[in-house]
Order: structure tokens, then sequence, then C-alpha cells
């Protein structure tokens, strides 16, 4: 990481119906743990109502990440969103190394794209060494008095960190896409001039429309038919706005904090902020 994972004699028809009841059980044990692995993907996580509520329930499709964002919004504008714990997330030490190595590998992937869209101006780099834990979780939406149920949407929280940087990654698991970052670095005396939070903060300001663009292309937007993106400035942050049909709001913002001798840049959707994470 800049530098810092039976019975006889039934005749025929009972047989079949014996060693169809086989093959069901077979399919169902074999196909289980991937039904189960998906649900919150690709599948609804449940409903909620009552039997007073008729409730009228449908999946949202998601062609691209950007369908994923106009669901959160609209889920999040009517304070239905939460997110719910995806297994044992306390078991950090039960991770294979395989898959320490994957989410080291998405993450680092994912920080290079950032780069690439220019949404990202450091070179930040991680591996499995560096990954302390991770946390997954689906988002869900639950409807008070019925209504539309999305698909579940899963994301990984992925906390990496060594002497002088700690990094938390909020991602996607089906499109790898930065959800939300916060990085935190400990200066010294060769690299002040580098993060002086002042020069810094003034510069990105200059910069905001561009990266404002560059964002929108990092999340698809141009998928989009009903967002209307504005910028503003909130409380010394640089804040994004998405805007769906004309009131679900997400906001995206980049801002950089010293104290002591750290420093801290958080940049996407603060998620804990309008996620109900039942912590």
């Amino acid at each position: 990481m800049r530098k810092i994972g039976k019975k006889r004699g039934t005749g025929w028809l009972t047989k079949l119906f014996v060693f169809l009841g086989v093959v069901s059980m077979l399919a169902a044990a074999t196909l289980s743990p991937w039904f189960l692995n998906r649900l919150a993907d690709k599948k609804i996580l449940g409903t909620t109502g009552s039997e007073n509520t008729e409730a009228s329930i449908y999946m949202i499709p998601y062609n691209s990440f950007a369908d994923k964002i106009y669901a959160m919004a609209v889920a999040s504008g009517k304070g239905e969103l939460q997110a719910i714990e995806m297994g044992d997330n306390s078991e950090f030490t039960s991770l294979e190394d395989v898959e320490k190595e994957t989410v080291a590998f998405i993450v680092d992937s994912e920080l290079n794209s950032m780069r690439d869209y220019g949404v990202l101006d450091y070179e930040l780099s991680v591996d499995a060494e560096n990954l302390e834990s991770v946390r997954k979780y689906a988002f869900v939406n639950v409807p008070v008095n019925g209504g539309v149920i999305f698909r579940g949407i899963n994301i990984c929280r992925a906390s990496f960190s060594n002497k002088r940087n700690s990094l938390i990654v909020y991602y996607d698991q089906e499109y790898n896409k930065v959800y939300y970052m916060e990085w935190r670095h400990r200066v010294t005396e060769k690299d002040a001039d580098e993060y002086n939070v002042e020069r810094i903060k003034r510069e990105a300001m200059r910069g905001f429309a561009q990266w404002w663009t560059r964002w929108g292309l990092y999340y698809e937007f141009s998928h989009l038919r009903n967002g209307l993106y504005v910028t503003e400035r909130q409380q010394e942050k640089l804040t994004g706005i998405v805007e769906y049909d004309g009131k679900y709001r997400l906001n995206i913002s980049q801002d950089w904090e010293k104290s002591g001798k750290w420093v801290t840049f958080r940049m996407g959707m603060p998620l804990e902020e309008f996620i109900n994470f039942g912590t």
C-alpha cells in the first residue's frame, strides 16, 4: 500500500418417482450453496408486509453499475436502505489465503482503475499481507408499507494497514467499483510539502468540475436516462450530487483532513451516513 486479502415390488411408476426424488435431492444439495451465495445479488433477499398490506413487489433490474446507484438512491431517499451482514464477519482468521489474495487483488486493481479514470491522484497499492479485516454485507431495502424491493447489492469492506498508512475500501462484489474509501497517511518531514492539506484542497477545488466528470465516467452514469447531476460545496467538502426523478439524491464527495502527523483522505459515497449498518 503506497506501500501499505425402498420397498420391493412396488411397480415401475413408483420406482420412477423414487428415482426422480433422488435426482431432485442431489440437485438441491449441489445447487443450494450456489443458490444461497447468489441470493444477495441475484434474488430477492426477503419481503416485508402484513395481512393488511398489499405490496406491489418486483425487482429492479441491474444492467449496469449505475442502475445499482439509482436503486440505492431511491431506497435511501425513502429511508428504507439497510445493510445485512453476510456470514460471520468476526471470523476473519478463517479466511483462506486464496480469498485474502483475491480481495487484495480486487482492491489493488480497482485503485489502479481509479487512477486511470483520473479520480484518484495518488499511487496506492495493497497486498494480502496488509489486509487486516474483511466484512461482507448485502444492501437491501425494507419497504414500510409495501412497494418495490430491489435485488440485494453485495458489498465488501476491506481494511488494510501498515506503519504509515491505513486504508478502508467499500467495493461492489459484482462490478468491483469502489463506493467509498478512507486513506490515512502518516506525514514525515520528507513528504510534508506533498501533503500540505490546505494546498491540496485549493487544487482540488480548482479541478473539481473535471474530477466530477471523470467520476461520472467511472460510475457509468452515461447509462442513466433520468439522472440530473449538479455540484456544490458543502461544509468544506467538495460534493457532487446525483439527483433522480427530481427528489432522490446521493452525495459523492472528496475531503482532506489533518490531525497531528496524520492526514486523512475520504472519497466516494459516505455510506454510513445514509445506510443503517445495524451497529
